[in-house]
């Protein structure tokens, strides 16, 4: 007995989803309803997972980087993040414009770490830039110096770049700083050390010269550099102890 009677082209391509294996036909399902659902804006990330590349590609290709400290298998706002943001289209599309994306891990399952590409390198980057939680998000230039780092943002893809334009704004003085140099006008100076105390970047090696200074012309500590080197020293004394 006939139970359905397909005639003309539907007929086919309906004969055609019932010829397909399972698989195969729920795959064409969940792309066909995806064009106007949450699916449609989800991607795969594209992360460098080896930092030394990553440089590279981001000097050829004239981008800055992003750099994403994480903790993949135990960190629920690190995957919160990923879902919300750095997996959406929305966000992808206009941020890799501009960033090449790093994906540092610091896993707990031993698998995980086996994927990590320089656990001694990552190890050493968690502790110039002083990480000390995740996911902690540095945007830096290609060649890895920071002008500013962040964490979670709730907002979606939308609000999380508008946040970015906006770390990248307010570091401006500070990169401008440590492209001059020593040069620096007394202004270039002052702009660019207060950009650095904002940024909560005192910490970063490259940026010593600047703090070393700052504690010299800066008696009154109006830049509040003093309280915080301070405060680093202590610290690193009490580690010592």
């Amino acid at each position: 007995m006939t139970l359905f009677r397909f005639r003309g082209p539907v007929g086919l391509l309906l004969l055609a989803a019932l010829a397909l294996p399972a698989a195969s036909l729920f795959s064409a399902t969940a792309f066909a309803e995806g064009e106007t659902g949450e699916a449609a804006d989800t991607a795969t990330i594209p992360w460098e997972l080896d930092m030394t590349k990553a440089k590279a590609k981001a000097k050829a290709e004239g981008k800055d980087l992003l750099i994403n400290f994480t903790g993949s298998d135990w960190c629920g706002w690190c995957t919160k993040l990923e879902s919300e943001v750095f997996h959406k289209k929305a966000f992808l599309d206009t941020a890799l414009k501009s960033y090449v994306m790093v994906f540092l891990d610091f896993p707990n399952a031993e698998e995980l770490k086996a994927k990590v590409v320089d656990a001694k390198l990552n190890e050493k980057l968690k502790n110039d830039y002083a990480v000390r939680g995740y996911p902690t998000i540095m945007l830096t230039n290609c060649d890895g110096l920071p002008d500013g780092k962040t964490g979670y943002q709730d907002g979606g893809p939308a609000g999380y770049l508008k946040h970015m334009d906006e770390i990248k704004s307010k570091g401006k003085d500070l990169m401008t700083l440590a492209a001059v140099g020593e040069k620096a006008t007394d202004e270039q100076f002052k702009t660019g050390a207060k950009a650095l105390v904002d940024a909560g970047l005192m910490s970063y090696p490259a940026y010593a010269w600047i703090v070393e200074e700052a504690k010299s012309i800066d008696p009154k500590d109006w830049l509040g550099m003093k309280t915080v080197v301070l405060g680093q020293e202590e610290e690193k004394k009490l580690k010592a102890a």
